[in-house]
């Protein structure tokens, strides 16, 4: 009876951001934030499964090796601005937009953008 899947790997990783934050650029109370990130990144190693693939009469099972390379042809970085300043006694706005180059570590993918825009209000 064969009662597992085995389950090895070696992966190494890496991720890192850096960020730049100012207050009071504008106007008292305002924030500008600028930034660039590197999201999680396999950068080598595999993964190996021993995959069960025969079952025989007798009980004994024979499996077969299964090996997956997991590091990513590309490397994502991302690069971030923002700005937020309040707007009235209770209100305040934020907004930011987010570049984002070889999204999820695909090489081949377009860039992609993203504009975000928050309003916080404050209930008495």
């Amino acid at each position: 009876e064969f009662r597992r899947v085995l389950f090895r790997s070696n992966v190494a990783s890496v991720s890192g951001g850096v960020a730049l934050v100012a207050d009071n650029v504008f106007d008292a109370g305002d924030r500008m934030i600028l930034g660039m990130s590197q999201p999680l990144r396999t950068v080598s190693g595999d993964a190996q499964f021993q995959i069960p693939d025969v079952f025989h009469v007798d009980g004994t099972v024979t499996a077969s090796r299964l090996r997956l390379g997991v590091a990513a042809d590309g490397q994502e970085r991302d690069f971030e601005a923002g700005y937020a300043r309040a707007i009235g006694a209770r209100t305040a706005l934020t907004g930011g937009v987010l570049l984002r180059t070889e999204p999820d570590n695909i090489a081949s993918a377009n860039a992609q953008g993203l504009l975000a825009l928050r309003l916080d209000i404050k209930l008495p």
